[in-house]
């Protein structure tokens, strides 16, 4: 509701009157895919082709920090989902859990670059000259730092709808179970964590590190 802020801010960089938790990002509009694109538009030292457009916000025909925009966008969903769902028919019986969230999203940050270990989808679609119309575009290292800033392009969508819980059982007759004098018995099988349907693919979209450090969930 209100901050203490510098007055003089840039409106669209202030805190007050935004959600809690949020972040300042380069607005990606694009990759270079020629000089010439990079030599008719504004654009930060040392950009080459391969690297990331950047939107001059505040149009001073120059790429700097004042073109950093405050995104509504955390790791923190807004909205938090499940369905409960369970089935008897006879002997048999079945549960079934769904969980899921959304308006969350997770920024990815890979700093190692082409320097260490990073993503094989990363790798093989990042822009080359052999790859001109690249998924991606070049990887942040010592060359290229560029592509590396904080902007909307590594601002990833992690909403996610998960089947959380599976079990699946069958309870024998009483009619038999009274031959052994047995009051009652179920056999059962059950799974956690089956399937997860979600636009982050590279990690678990539950996660809230920008580089995927934490232990993912267990499929069981």
């Amino acid at each position: 509701v209100d901050i203490d802020e510098a007055e003089n801010a840039q409106t669209w960089q202030m805190q007050t009157g935004h959600v809690m938790g949020t972040s300042l990002y380069y607005q990606a509009t694009g990759i270079y895919r020629t000089q010439e694109e990079i030599d008719a538009t504004p654009h930060p030292s040392g950009t080459r082709v391969g690297d990331l457009i950047y939107k001059d916000v505040n149009d001073d025909k120059k790429i700097d920090s004042k073109d950093r925009v405050r995104m509504d966008r955390t790791n923190t969903p807004e909205i938090i989902y499940g369905l409960n769902l369970s089935l008897t028919y006879k002997q048999f019986d079945m549960g079934i859990l769904f969980q899921g969230q959304a308006r969350a999203w997770q920024y990815i940050y890979l700093q190692s670059g082409l320097q260490g270990n990073t993503l094989k989808d990363l790798i093989e679609n990042r822009y080359t000259e052999d790859n001109p119309n690249s998924k991606y575009p070049n990887l942040t290292s010592y060359t290229s730092e560029v592509s590396g800033y904080q902007s909307t392009f590594w601002l990833k969508d992690a909403s996610f709808l998960r089947l959380k819980n599976v079990e699946i059982g069958y309870h024998l007759p009483a009619s038999l179970l009274n031959k052994v004098h047995v009051e009652a018995l179920r056999f059962y099988v059950s799974g956690y964590n089956l399937l997860t349907f979600d636009k982050l693919k590279w990690f678990d979209p539950e996660g809230n590190s920008t580089t995927a450090a934490f232990y993912p969930q267990n499929r069981i």
